[in-house]
């Protein structure tokens, strides 16, 4: 009788022991949420690692490489653009950087000045502004609920300065109420103002800002083009 006792019990304990390695051994079953994988045309190819190479081959003026250097920063950001373009006409150019489109975002423009890179400033909204090439202003302003501002600047000396400003809220006021013009912070009336405005605001501005993509490949294009 006690050999059968004795020998169902570790028949008993070879059956647990197997059951528990089975259990044990099986993979758990996967419970999170399945990886919703986008198509080609819904996700944009942004270039993030391959930068332009600062060196000989494109070292063809002084502006290159400082150039080169600053756009690589910004390579990776697929709403970024650039341009280069001379807006005083001395032969080096500028840089132009516009990281956005929507409404408050400007544009960023350097120089070289004996052999450093010099910010300029921002203009523009909607991620840029307008030129006049013909009289060489940059127009930044904005539009806003019936509110217009707009400064007018030219390249001088190294320098962007502000020519005038203007201001109306024509568009904001309700009939019959009075419509606020000034030039330079001066209230003026309409006609001064029409007739001061017309100065600059001339047919032959155009955007100039966001014309490049920021890749590798495109910059290198792009300042090895100009600088031949």
């Amino acid at each position: 009788m006690k050999p059968f006792i004795i020998g169902s019990f570790v028949c008993l304990t070879i059956f647990l022991l197997t059951s528990c390695n089975q259990n044990t051994s099986s993979p758990p079953q996967n419970t999170t949420a399945p990886i919703i994988t986008l198509s080609p045309t819904n996700s944009p190819t942004v270039q993030k690692t391959a930068l332009v190479t600062v060196g000989p081959l494109i070292n063809k003026a002084s502006w290159t490489n400082l150039y080169i250097t600053e756009l690589n920063k910004h390579i990776g950001s697929y709403s970024s653009k650039f341009n280069i373009y001379d807006l005083d006409g001395n032969g080096i150019p500028e840089l132009l950087i516009s990281d956005g489109d929507i409404h408050a975002a400007s544009a960023n423009v350097y120089t070289v000045i004996e052999g450093k890179m010099v910010d300029l400033g921002s203009y523009g909204s909607w991620g840029d502004f307008q030129y006049d090439p013909i009289n060489k202003y940059i127009g930044s302003g904005f539009m806003g609920q019936g509110i217009l501002v707009v400064n007018y600047y030219k390249f001088i000396n190294n320098k962007i300065e502000k020519m005038v400003s203007f201001f109306t809220n024509g568009g904001a006021v309700l009939s019959g109420s009075e419509v606020q013009y000034k030039v330079d912070d001066k209230s003026v009336s309409k006609e001064v103002y029409e007739a001061e405005y017309a100065k600059y605001n001339k047919n032959n501005y155009s955007t100039i800002a966001r014309k490049y993509d920021i890749t590798a490949d495109i910059i290198s294009q792009v300042i090895s083009a100009y600088s031949d």
